[in-house]
């Protein structure tokens, strides 16, 4: 478990020092005015990548945790187990089976896994938009406490509307450098936040029934 709380703190480490990067970059002197603006501006899409990449590293490293324990499938709390099925395109509870063939095989498949160890696949479903729904359905997913409320609005409306609206070419919306400053210190409270959720959750082996 230290291993475990060690390696996310790391990145946290990490992620915390490229956001101070980014943020101090437009500060430099002898930047002309448009340099500044242009580096205020894409250094949004710089900060989301830094969250939607703490989210993907961050629970690729609990599904790790959780895979090497070994657990038997009946020992798994049942939205792990929806979560992990969901995960696997062969297990995929919701996707459609139509014809004999498609559901013999589902069949089949889902023999084989409930009779080995308890598997997620390491792949977490980001949706490519990081925004707060998406991030309480993958809590949700690993039966974690959600993210509180407070964190709604400017993950939603500060930092997706701005990272969306400028991937696709919006250039009609002020970023400052007190955006960026926010969207910094949004993204270092979220990291700290999520970390709490999983070790939490760990400790109180909320994944098991």
């Amino acid at each position: 478990m230290n291993d475990f709380k060690h390696e996310i703190q790391a990145d946290i480490d990490w992620r915390y020092s490229e956001l101070a990067t980014v943020k101090k970059m437009p500060t430099q002197e002898n930047l002309l005015l448009h340099q500044r603006d242009f580096l205020v501006k894409y250094a949004v899409p710089i900060i989301y990548s830094l969250w939607e990449g703490y989210i993907r590293s961050t629970f690729e490293t609990y599904i790790r945790i959780i895979n090497s324990l070994n657990l038997k499938t009946n020992e798994v709390n049942i939205n792990l187990l929806i979560f992990a099925l969901n995960s696997n395109d062969l297990l995929n509870i919701g996707k459609a089976r139509t014809n004999k063939k498609t559901q013999t095989e589902f069949v089949e498949n889902l023999i084989d896994y409930f009779s080995s160890n308890f598997i997620i696949n390491l792949e977490v479903p980001t949706k490519s938009n990081v925004k707060f729904d998406v991030v309480n359905q993958i809590l949700l997913g690993f039966n974690l406490k959600p993210l509180p409320e407070k964190f709604k609005h400017k993950l939603d409306k500060k930092l997706l509307f701005y990272r969306n609206a400028i991937a696709h070419g919006e250039n009609s919306i002020p970023i400052t450098l007190n955006d960026i400053e926010m969207l910094s210190t949004l993204v270092h409270d979220l990291m700290f936040e999520i970390a709490t959720i999983l070790f939490e959750g760990y400790d109180n082996k909320s994944y098991l029934k």
